[in-house]
């Protein structure tokens, strides 16, 4: 298990510096979408309660070349913010916290968390030196969206004290509506992303389908229908998932 990480174990020294002088450079969001590709099926499957540590191991070494290509060709890249550069550093070592704790075999659950800071980090960057990136505006639905599908979640697990955790739903659903539109209104490049006509198909309805998810939870706040907000704002998260993980390679067609 230890020689799958030897072999792919990164090298510092010489890192190939691109002078990014648009920060909007179409390569660099080539680059992003393909280390997405493999990063979006590795968070998956480490938040899967059936996926075993090899599965995982196999993940990640589909996603630790993608990321080492990346890191390589961009850690040193001139960007507007000066903490470009630190900040990779910053995801590159919890990258590596994720591998040594693959091979101490540590719990997925654990392992999941950690990769979900490895997307906020990385947007965060982006968004600081104006590099625009649709799947970024799903990411900062899902930030959103989370602690309204916790609190229903809580609504279900207790629905003697369902109406104490109504108000986490209702100061997020505002905000919720309005990110939810700036997805709709994202152009998200099939080509860029790899998306067969099944994928995009997928993706319209699967935008429709939480659009209208959303409606469904309003009427519930207006009508102060307390089951309801429970049952729409617990399906958010995986109509939101399910519209997510299209952009993964699931398949590892591409290795490189």
């Amino acid at each position: 298990m230890k020689q799958i990480f030897r072999r792919i174990r990164f090298m510092s020294g010489s890192l190939f510096v691109l002078s990014l002088l648009n920060c909007g450079s179409p390569q660099i969001i080539v680059d992003t979408a393909k280390l997405d590709q493999a990063y979006i099926p590795l968070l998956f499957m480490t938040g899967q309660p059936e996926t075993t540590q090899l599965q995982a191991i196999q993940l990640f070494d589909r996603f630790i070349r993608r990321w080492h290509l990346f890191y390589g060709h961009y850690q040193a890249a001139n960007q507007i913010n000066p903490a470009w550069g630190n900040g990779l550093d910053s995801v590159n070592i919890t990258i590596r916290a994720v591998e040594d704790s693959l091979l101490e075999q540590s719990d997925l659950a654990t392992i999941h968390k950690m990769l979900e800071t490895v997307r906020l980090d990385l947007m965060t960057l982006r968004r600081n030196n104006q590099i625009g990136y649709a799947l970024d505006e799903l990411t900062a639905f899902h930030e959103i969206m989370e602690p309204m599908a916790a609190a229903a979640g809580q609504m279900h697990a207790d629905s003697a004290k369902a109406e104490q955790f109504v108000q986490p739903i209702l100061n997020h659903l505002e905000a919720a509506q309005k990110q939810w539109l700036r997805v709709q209104m994202i152009k998200f490049d099939p080509v860029l992303f790899n998306l067969d006509e099944t994928d995009r198909e997928a993706f319209i309805s699967g935008k429709s389908d939480l659009q209208n998810q959303l409606n469904l939870l309003e009427r519930a706040v207006v009508t102060h229908d307390t089951p309801q907000i429970a049952a729409t704002a617990k399906a958010l998260k995986p109509q939101f998932v399910k519209i997510y993980l299209l952009f993964g390679d699931f398949g590892g067609s591409n290795q490189n």
